[in-house]
């Protein structure tokens, strides 16, 4: 039996238990005022993109736990507005806090963090936040994947142009049956083989009905034929949603961003 090894998405470079990431296999460019609430999470001093996120708020990011966990969030940038990450590099965003579910145990479970930024989001038509789903996503669904992350699992560097790919919502039996493992509050998705998420787009969205619905988690060998594992986003609404108190008193202005 050939033994499948199971990878995050993010692309960094430090050997560990999530040490890869993942981008968009056989999708295609995208623009990003189609897509205007996904946001890339860069190193600050090589500027190298690393996972995705996604705007919730004037304030907010949502992404993968094991995205920023253990990280030195003063060396991460957060870049938004282009679809080109070349492009990007004056619209960046410093890191206030981050919020990781407090059940995270640096595992495939409670995979979900809620970044506050160090100034607000002026919204227009290249930045904008997504709804937060209203209901679970049903199994059969098509969504659609985005993200920076590799097309190519041999070239080992994201994408420059921001990808995008249709795929269908398995159902729990489905996914069990493919992965032989416990789904939970999980959920995969799959396409075809040929298509699917890479290295370096943990944390980046799957949307479907115009809902923000999944969590980048983790792939298995880059669009091999093996659905990937998304963090399903309406269990945790509230725990989201507790976390938009701490800036309810904090406005927004094109002038400064923070008053």
């Amino acid at each position: 039996m050939k033994l499948k090894l199971v990878v995050c998405f993010c692309l960094v470079e430090i050997v560990g238990i999530f040490g890869k990431s993942a981008r968009i296999i056989g999708g295609e460019n995208a623009d990003i005022k189609e897509f205007p609430y996904v946001v890339s999470l860069a190193m600050l001093n090589v500027e190298k993109h690393f996972c995705g996120g996604t705007i919730i708020s004037n304030w907010h990011i949502l992404t993968a736990a094991h995205c920023v966990a253990e990280r030195d969030y003063a060396s991460i940038r957060i870049y938004m507005g282009n679809s080109n990450l070349q492009d990007s590099k004056d619209n960046s965003y410093g890191i206030m806090t981050v919020v990781i579910h407090p059940q995270f145990k640096n595992d495939i479970r409670n995979d979900i963090a809620v970044i506050m930024l160090d100034r607000c989001i002026i919204f227009n038509e290249f930045q904008n936040k997504i709804n937060l789903p209203t209901k679970d996503v049903k199994a059969g669904s098509v969504g659609v994947i985005t993200g920076w992350g590799r097309t190519n699992v041999n070239i080992l560097k994201p994408a420059d142009v921001l990808q995008k790919a249709s795929t269908k919502i398995l159902s729990n039996s489905e996914c069990h049956k493919s992965l032989k493992m416990s789904i939970m509050e999980l959920m995969c998705v799959f396409e075809r083989k040929g298509i699917g998420a890479c290295y370096g787009d943990s944390g980046s969205p799957l949307v479907s009905n115009g809902e923000f619905v999944g969590i980048g988690a983790r792939v298995f060998d880059c669009a091999v034929g093996i659905p990937d594992i998304y963090t399903r986003v309406y269990p945790y609404v509230d725990f989201i949603k507790s976390i938009f108190t701490i800036s309810k008193l904090l406005t927004c202005t094109a002038d400064t961003g923070i008053i």
